[in-house]
C-alpha cells in the first residue's frame, strides 16, 4: 500500500501543517527540512498532486498547444521550453493540433479542463483564436514564433527579417552571387524572410537575378521531390537556402 502524508508525519515526528507547509513549497527550518526529506525517502511517498492543487488551486502544469507535433521547429521549441518548466519545478501537458487551426481552441478546452495553469502556444495562423479564449479564461497565455496582431499576450519571436539577410550576406562572402531562397508560404515568418532575402539582394545589386520559390503548400514527398530538382536544372543557383524546416531535407 502507498505511503501516506500521515505515514511522513509519523516517520519525521513533524505536525501535520507543517509537513504540508513543505510539500506546498514554502519555507520551513532547515532541521525540520531534512527530518521531513528523510522521512520521504524512507517511505518512498509520492505527494497527493491532486490533493495539493485542490488546496492551493494550482497544478504547476503548464498546457502546450502544438501545431503538430512532426514539425521539427515546433518540436525543439516545445523541448527547450519543458526543459525550462522542468527547472522551475513545473510540469507539462501537451496537445497536437494535427496542423489543423480549428483544433486549437478544442485543444485548449482541454487543457483548461485537466486544470492547466497557463497556456503555451507556437500558433498555425494570425488569425488564432487562441488570445480571446485565454482573455475570457482568465489564463494567462505565451505564444512563439507568430506575432498576432492586435495581441497583448507575451510573444517570443526570432528576427527573421534580420538572420535571412545575414544568411543572403553571408554566402556572398564566400563567393556566391546566384543566390536562391525556397520557403513556403503557410510557415510563420516567411514574409519577414522574404524582407530579408529582397533587402540583401538588393544591397547587393543581385536583385535581378534573386530566385525565390514560393510553394503554396505542403506537398507529397515525390512531386516535391520532381519540383524541386525541374527548378534546380532550370536556375542552376550557386547557393540555395532553406527558409523553413519543413523543406529542408528534399536539398
Amino acid at each position: 500500500m502507498p505511503s501516506t502524508i500521515h505515514d511522513v508525519i509519523r516517520v519525521s515526528g513533524v505536525s501535520l501543517a507543517t509537513v504540508s507547509k513543505y510539500l506546498n513549497g514554502k519555507h520551513v527550518k532547515d532541521s525540520t527540512a531534512e527530518k521531513i526529506e528523510a522521512a520521504i525517502s524512507k517511505l518512498n511517498y509520492i505527494p497527493n498532486g491532486i490533493a495539493r492543487s485542490l488546496a492551493t488551486s494550482k497544478t504547476k502544469t503548464v498546457g502546450i498547444v502544438l501545431p503538430y507535433i512532426a514539425n521539427r521547429f515546433a518540436s525543439e521549441v516545445t523541448a527547450a521550453f519543458i526543459s525550462e518548466l522542468k527547472s522551475n519545478g513545473y510540469a507539462s501537458l501537451l496537445v497536437d493540433c494535427g496542423g489543423d487551426s480549428l483544433n486549437e481552441i478544442g485543444c485548449a478546452e482541454f487543457l483548461l479542463e485537466k486544470k492547466v495553469d497557463a497556456l503555451f502556444s507556437i500558433p498555425l495562423t494570425d488569425d488564432t483564436k487562441l488570445v480571446g479564449f485565454a482573455k475570457s479564461h482568465n489564463i494567462p497565455i505565451v505564444f512563439a514564433d507568430h506575432l498576432i496582431q492586435g495581441n497583448d499576450a507575451d510573444t517570443v519571436l526570432s528576427d527573421n527579417e534580420s538572420a535571412m539577410y545575414n544568411a543572403v550576406m553571408r554566402l556572398y562572402g564566400l563567393g556566391h552571387r546566384k543566390i536562391a531562397m525556397f520557403g513556403s508560404n503557410i510557415s510563420a515568418g516567411m514574409s519577414e524572410r522574404t524582407a530579408g532575402y529582397v533587402k540583401a539582394m538588393k544591397k547587393l545589386g543581385l536583385y535581378n537575378d534573386a530566385l525565390y520559390i514560393d510553394f503554396k503548400s505542403h506537398q507529397n514527398d515525390e512531386s516535391l521531390n520532381k519540383l524541386i530538382s525541374k527548378l534546380l536544372k532550370k536556375h542552376a543557383p550557386s547557393a540555395m537556402i532553406s527558409a523553413n524546416y519543413e523543406l529542408t531535407p528534399y536539398f
